[in-house]
């Protein structure tokens, strides 16, 4: 008896293949990673080095002033974007027409407001924070 597979399902050899094809493109960055990692944000300068617990990252940080620069433009990034004190996000239906009825208006006002403040209660700000420092300093986030 045949199994019922949807039709979109990759083997287990293509999902390999694929992966060693992610890998073999993320190998090439990964020494410029560690570069970066080492003089900007040397909390996570372990990505092709290992390092023990405990054993000091900064060796590399004769000046600050990489680490300082990514997170000036992290925190103004954060701010602007994403801004735990602003409405940066709207909802909508999708349907422009049902938009503009004003009881659509009020309840998408009052769930992009309860997401706000379920956001803000959240540690989404400490996290999309850390991305901002992974975008700024890798180009990866």
């Amino acid at each position: 008896m045949e199994e019922n597979k949807p039709k979109d399902r990759l083997s287990n050899k293509t999902l390999k293949k694929m992966l060693e094809d992610m890998k073999s493109t993320r190998y090439n960055w990964e020494s410029q990673w560690q570069d970066i990692a080492d003089y900007v944000l040397p909390r996570k300068n372990d990505i092709i080095t290992d390092r023990s617990p405990g054993e000091k990252r900064n060796t590399f940080v004769f000046d600050n002033t990489g680490m300082v620069a990514n997170e000036l433009l992290a925190g103004a990034l954060h701010s602007m974007l994403t801004s735990p004190n602003s409405y940066w996000f709207d909802l909508t239906t999708g349907d422009q027409k049902l938009d503009r009825d004003d009881a659509v208006k009020v309840y998408l006002e009052n769930c992009r407001n309860r997401m706000h403040v379920t956001m803000n209660n959240s540690n989404f700000q400490t996290e999309v924070h850390e991305l901002y420092l992974d975008l700024c300093g890798f180009n990866t986030a």
